[in-house]
């Protein structure tokens, strides 16, 4: 009875050194899950060819913080790898194969991923709206995320996305590394800049692949990317000169909103300055049908959801800068009543001063 016991205590010891960490699995596959949602990749992440089962786990994390989701299976894990993937997806049977050849050619990695491709079997807008996303003329910056690009060893944000990211559990244990639970979505554009500034290897390879589910309403999309463009410039997301380039659709809106002004200067502006001033719009009318006829299927929608992207992501800054000057407005608008408030104390001093010398 005593040697069963010896047996049972060291199975217990070598569960918790599994805990912390001493364990043969290779990869802690992690899905964020939103509470009403079934996690459509489990099925497919089981159906992994080659790779045996012992070496990967999968942790399922439910609630509304994606970034927190994260984090939480970060803790979680027990794997070399950490694979972040999105429940609304899916992967092939050869997904951590090519992931486990990409790791073994390239050790020195410690941050990588793939492309997010639409599913051959979303919805037409959601297919259409997948095509325009990954245009370099509509979203430059990151429409790398969205098709296959070739493989790279100094990839950075405009290729790795949330969806589909994968790093080594060796550098969480600085906790600067861990997903900012304060922005979302963007939060792993975040994570990838840090790990760049950390001086990691970061790299990317069209093989690690998930097809990712698109929004499949326009309202859908205009909100994904409203939400998108308020996280980027709410968090400073981007330090470098490709802000800029995030600032144009911004100016695309402002432009459409003056047009009206344009109408009522033509009754005293020169014919030839009216008509400069639509040229841009004549120009971008252009650009959407040239790209709707670009690939071999024509799609009809291009125009549109192009126009839809531009102005979402134009409104949302519009709507982090309108905040912010509405918070210098009150600021300004708050010193007339500090001075006041200032003068009525020094009045009420003086006030009491003076009754206390008659007393």
């Amino acid at each position: 009875m005593a040697k069963r016991r010896g047996t049972r205590n060291k199975k217990a010891n070598g569960n918790h050194d599994n805990v912390k960490g001493k364990s043969n699995i290779k990869y802690s596959i992690v899905i964020p899950l939103a509470p009403d949602r079934k996690a459509e990749i489990v099925a497919h992440i089981k159906k992994q060819v080659i790779i045996p089962k012992k070496d990967y786990e999968i942790i399922i994390v439910p609630g509304l913080n994606v970034p927190r989701n994260r984090n939480e299976g970060i803790r979680k894990a027990r794997g070399k790898y950490i694979c972040f993937l999105d429940d609304d997806g899916y992967i092939e049977p050869e997904y951590l194969w090519y992931l486990d050849r990409f790791l073994a050619v390239h050790p020195e990695i410690d941050v990588c991923g793939g492309p997010q491709l639409t599913p051959p079997d979303d919805t037409y807008f959601a297919k259409k709206s997948g095509e325009v996303l990954s245009s370099n003329i509509v979203m430059p910056g990151v429409s790398r995320r969205y098709k296959s690009c070739p493989e790279t060893l100094q990839a950075d944000s405009s290729y790795l996305s949330g969806a589909n990211l994968i790093a080594k559990r060796s550098i969480f244990k600085d906790k600067l590394m861990f997903f900012n639970e304060n922005i979302y979505p963007a939060d792993d554009v975040k994570f990838v800049e840090k790990a760049k500034e950390h001086g990691l290897v970061v790299a990317y390879s069209p093989f690690i692949k998930i097809y990712h589910r698109r929004r499949p309403t326009a309202r859908g999309l205009y909100k994904q990317i409203f939400d998108y463009a308020v996280a980027g410039v709410k968090h400073n997301i981007r330090k470098d000169w490709k802000r800029f380039i995030f600032l144009i659709p911004m100016f695309f809106v402002l432009y459409i909103l003056s047009l009206p002004f344009w109408a009522v200067a033509m009754a005293y502006c020169p014919e030839i300055w009216a008509s400069l001033y639509l040229l841009p719009l004549f120009l971008y009318i252009l650009l959407g049908i040239a790209l709707s006829f670009r690939d071999k299927e024509t799609n009809l929608l291009f125009l549109p959801i192009m126009t839809l992207i531009h102005f979402a992501y134009g409104l949302g800054v519009m709507s982090v800068y309108a905040e912010k000057i509405s918070d210098i407005i009150k600021g300004i608008l708050s010193i007339p009543l500090v001075l006041l408030f200032l003068l009525t104390f020094l009045i009420q001093k003086k006030y009491f001063d003076e009754i206390k010398e008659m007393l």
